[in-house]
């Protein structure tokens, strides 16, 4: 059975723009994240702070995991620092700023941020939600991962080293990468210690 007989999922907001392809992602929009383990496909999308399971074969729904935690909202002060500091590292800036960078900038935006950044399943069925960061984030909001076991209960929250895309989830590692000062891309793989 394939993934596309199991259902429709909601994938994101965007919105008709002049354009190659003619649509755009919203700032801050929430994105579809799928896992495919051990005959159940664990998917979210960011709109609440939580994942569903459904099973494979069927496409049945087994579990909605929901954690009681607020979606961030995005206020107009939140935005404005948002703005200047994501225009300054896009370089530009003020007066100065080109336009390409100023039609990404005041693009339509979501209310609120994303629940999560990113679903990570590792080998034994435990589910990650990584917090929704930014590097421009003038909150500096930092990056953490609530923790589930493979029946949806709440094992705890890990820190995560900063300005990480995390790649992987093993049972006793977490493999990233970290971008260097002109965007090369540097692999770095962190040890995890499970007691119990």
């Amino acid at each position: 059975s394939g993934l596309d007989t199991l259902g429709q999922f909601d994938s994101g907001v965007a919105a008709p723009w002049e354009g190659p392809n003619r649509v755009v992602g919203i700032n801050f929009a929430t994105r579809f994240e799928g896992h495919v383990t051990g005959g159940s496909l664990i998917e979210a999308n960011g709109s609440f702070y939580g994942y569903k399971v459904h099973e494979v074969e069927e496409g049945e729904l087994v579990r909605v995991v929901r954690a009681a935690k607020a979606r961030r909202p995005v206020t107009e002060s939140w935005l404005a620092g948002w703005k200047e500091l994501e225009a300054a590292r896009m370089g530009g800036g003020g007066e100065g700023t080109p336009e390409s960078v100023r039609r990404i900038l005041d693009r339509e935006h979501a209310d609120s941020l994303p629940a999560f950044g990113q679903l990570l399943v590792d080998p034994a069925g435990t589910v990650w939600l990584t917090a929704w960061t930014h590097p421009s984030d003038p909150d500096g909001s930092r990056p953490a991962a609530e923790v589930f076991d493979s029946q949806g209960a709440w094992l705890g929250s890990v820190e995560l080293p900063a300005n990480l895309w995390i790649l992987d989830v093993g049972i006793d590692y977490l493999l990233g990468v970290r971008r260097g000062e002109f965007d090369e891309p540097y692999v770095e793989l962190h040890s995890i210690d499970r007691r119990e």
